[in-house]
């Protein structure tokens, strides 16, 4: 049987959170397997490092420990709804399957394409151009697990 190192990496996250007192209250909690199933139900693909994420730690994330970044279970139709309103808004429609995982402020979302096990994070982000057009680009974090 492989070794499931997403789910040691988020235990072992959890595990230091509480050990430095940043989650002292423990109400990092996971999210339960029907939670991640109404997600998981919706895609082809679903990566299994997000699914690790969300079943150790994803259900009511430290939303003051991520500085505003939303990225709970809880705030997943917030964040989905945000979404939309952006490629709405500027026309933008992704050809690959997605899941959008987190947004900040109503600055930028991030999302991870479906097709693998570790999908990188992508940042969508709201910026200018010289003419002071309001344009979003779509730039690559390189944070994987």
């Amino acid at each position: 049987m492989k070794k499931n190192l997403y789910k040691e990496y988020f235990e072992t996250l959890k595990c230091y959170l509480t050990i430095l007192n940043i989650d002292k209250d423990k109400r990092l909690l996971g999210c339960t397997e029907e939670e991640i199933e109404s997600i998981k139900s919706k895609k082809e693909n679903f990566p299994l490092a997000y699914e690790e994420f969300l079943r150790s730690i994803g259900k009511s994330f430290l939303f003051e420990f991520m500085n505003a970044e939303n990225m709970a279970f809880e705030d997943l139709d917030y964040i989905n709804e945000f979404a939309n309103e952006v490629f709405s808004n500027n026309s933008l429609e992704l050809e690959d399957e997605f899941i959008v995982i987190s947004e900040r402020r109503n600055d930028y979302i991030s999302l991870i394409f479906t097709e693998n096990e570790n999908p990188q994070v992508w940042i969508m982000s709201e910026c200018w151009d010289k003419k002071m057009e309001r344009i979003y680009q779509l730039e690559q974090n390189h944070l994987q697990i």
